[in-house]
């Protein structure tokens, strides 16, 4: 596998689509902004689109910024889309970039209505084994989108990330087998946006995360981390839910 060394200026979506599955993409500090590439047509979002690993290289995950468009919907999209094509005889063939088994570390990603989303909304396949650790997201922009999607996935696993986001901090949706392990949502900026949503799946883990922040008067009907519950599950079975964390919630744990 080969490792690429990439400073600020560069098009991080290019390197992907340059990369092999397996290979390193290792970012020197400063900030990143996205770019369209022959394939990627998102201007305002960087596309991790085969089984790459992104590596910040900073001293701590602030020192790498990936700064998504600000009307985008979500400024990192780790997604299968077609990079390529070849042509046998007339016929165009696809090359199709698989994200399952990309990491992504030690970096922070801003702007954007939502920070990160690991879905396939194009071929409907289960995305797998992806690695989300040492990340910061400061999504706290109004719209629609989530801290962290996973929908329609197999055992992503997400260790120490820190989100700040408008809508609910991480939202699965028909997720199976997900580990989130020492991480924390400090707080949420609408209306019936929780910490962490739970929606169909099972056999998922959260265990050793803080969600939401202490409130400074406890007295006060205000000054809450989420409008909302702390915690939603709904209509999923099997999980595990150990040693987190439940705070500054309005309504129901």
């Amino acid at each position: 596998a080969a490792t690429t060394t990439l400073s600020p200026g560069a098009n991080i979506s290019s390197a992907v689509e340059a990369a092999s599955n397996g290979d390193t993409i290792q970012l020197n500090p400063g900030d990143y902004y996205p770019a369209v590439t022959g394939a990627w047509s998102d201007a305002n979002s960087f596309g991790i689109t085969k089984a790459v690993k992104i590596i910040g290289l900073g001293t701590s995950p602030d020192q790498v910024r990936l700064h998504g468009g600000s009307g985008v919907d979500y400024a990192v999209k780790i997604m299968p889309y077609i990079y390529a094509y070849t042509y046998l005889g007339v016929t165009p063939v696809p090359h199709i970039g698989n994200p399952s088994f990309a990491t992504l570390k030690n970096l922070t990603v801003d702007t954007g209505q939502g920070g990160i989303l690991i879905f396939d909304p194009l071929f409907s396949t289960r995305l797998t084994d992806v690695t989300i650790k040492d990340v910061v997201i400061q999504t706290a922009m109004a719209g629609g989108s989530f801290g962290v999607l996973l929908e329609n996935t197999d055992r992503i696993v997400i260790d120490n990330a820190t989100v700040t986001s408008y809508q609910s901090g991480f939202q699965l949706i028909n997720a199976n087998e997900t580990l989130i392990m020492n991480s924390t949502v400090t707080n949420t900026g609408t209306e019936g946006a929780a910490g962490l949503g739970v929606f169909g799946g099972a056999g998922n883990i959260m265990v050793g995360n803080t969600i939401g922040t202490v409130k400074a008067n406890p007295a006060l009907d205000s000054g809450y981390s989420f409008a909302a519950g702390g915690v939603v599950f709904y209509n999923s079975q099997a999980n595990r839910f150990e040693n987190n964390t439940v705070q500054g919630h309005r309504d129901d744990g």
